[in-house]
């Protein structure tokens, strides 16, 4: 048993090590008659892996993700139209996550205010909460954020 999580734990330790290292964005091609969504096309692969990992079902993996997409700031603004989309997601932790790295990601996510507006009222008070801090990180100074506070 312990040789098992010594292999797991080296795996984990060279997998973070590889999504640490910088990668090289490559210009993105369209197919003709593509359906792919469009917002996907403008981000790069280090944004389409740390989104994929926001998702992924091991919290340690998503934390990570999490982490990596606050550090990188201003820059993760393309990375917002897909953050908000996983907003609807059925699992609470990803969820809760979104909310997170929305918030920390500060005024650049204003784009977000609507749709953390209509979490205020879910059934799970960890979003419910995490979307008021949110708000308060990214527009505190709005005009509809106060009120939709005050209504708590």
């Amino acid at each position: 048993m312990k040789q098992k999580r010594l292999y797991l734990s080296s795996f984990l330790s060279l997998l973070l090590i590889l999504f640490s290292l910088p990668t090289v964005e490559s210009a993105p091609t369209t197919l003709p008659n593509s359906k792919l969504n469009p917002t996907d096309m403008s981000l790069s692969p280090q944004l389409k892996l740390l989104l994929k990992q926001l998702k992924s079902r091991n919290s340690n993996i998503r934390y990570q993700a999490r982490r990596k997409i606050i550090k990188l700031g201003p820059n993760a603004r393309k990375a917002i139209p897909e953050l908000i989309l996983l907003l609807s997601n059925k699992d609470v932790e990803i969820v809760w996550n979104v909310l997170t790295v929305l918030g920390d990601l500060g005024p650049i996510a204003s784009s977000s205010v609507p749709s953390l507006l209509k979490l205020l009222k879910s059934k799970f008070w960890r979003i419910r909460a995490n979307s008021a801090f949110g708000l308060g990180r990214i527009a505190s100074a709005s005009g509809q954020v106060i009120p939709a506070l005050v209504k708590l």
